[in-house]
């Protein structure tokens, strides 16, 4: 896609998000509406959807930096280092990426930063939902999950590019769990701290990373 296609359809998105907002769609409505949009309109028809693409069309740069370097970062823009997954630098030109462990999900997030710079109101909740209807489509999503009984290895063979912990998280979000829990180096964190549940069922990632998904019957 030539960069004059790619303006063309931000241009589109924007009147969207404009329209969206004159009809008083919600901020959580508008970023799906957004995210099926951009799908489309960049051709993708199944998993996996790749944001960095799309970053590239958009005039975006994608920096990836390596760990010594997020002291740097973090010192002069005031952040936490724990809490860098990307940087969105508000001309649109540039989005810094720190592990790629996280960058898909980071880059996804990161096309709405830029999609929607300027626009009032709307936070990083929002952006990560807006990621999370990008690269994992509500319906979907759903359908694939029911008919794989949510097993989380199945799914990340549909959705290789997002994270366990990214599709997990997922799965809670649209009720198709209850509740899950990450254990990794035997630190063990409860998505729902008060969600008491009578069924699990265990997916080891790694040699010290398991995630447990939880339902109550």
């Amino acid at each position: 896609m030539g960069a004059s296609a790619s303006r063309a359809i931000e241009s589109q998105v924007r009147d969207l998000i404009r329209f969206l907002e004159y009809t008083n769609s919600t901020k959580y409505y508008t970023v799906a509406v957004v995210a099926e949009y951009i799908r489309k309109e960049f051709c993708y028809s199944k998993p996996p959807y790749m944001a960095s693409g799309i970053l590239k069309n958009l005039g975006v740069e994608t920096l990836q930096f390596k760990p010594h370097d997020l002291h740097m970062i973090a010192s002069k823009y005031d952040i936490d280092i724990g809490e860098i997954g990307g940087i969105y630098f508000g001309n649109g030109k540039r989005v810094l990426c720190t592990s790629k462990s996280k960058s898909e999900f980071t880059k996804a997030h990161e096309i709405f930063e830029h999609l929607f710079y300027g626009f009032k109101g709307y936070k990083e909740k929002h952006f990560n939902h807006g990621a999370a209807e990008f690269l994992m489509p509500e319906e979907e999503f759903t359908e694939e999950a029911l008919s794989l009984g949510c097993n989380l290895h199945y799914l990340r063979e549909i959705y290789y590019n997002c994270s366990p912990l990214a599709i997990a998280t997922r799965l809670l979000a649209l009720k198709l769990v209850d509740n899950f829990t990450v254990i990794y180096k035997k630190e063990i964190k409860k998505a729902r701290e008060n969600t008491r549940c009578n069924k699990s069922c265990q997916y080891d990632i790694g040699k010290d990373y398991s995630i447990l998904l939880h339902w109550v019957n």
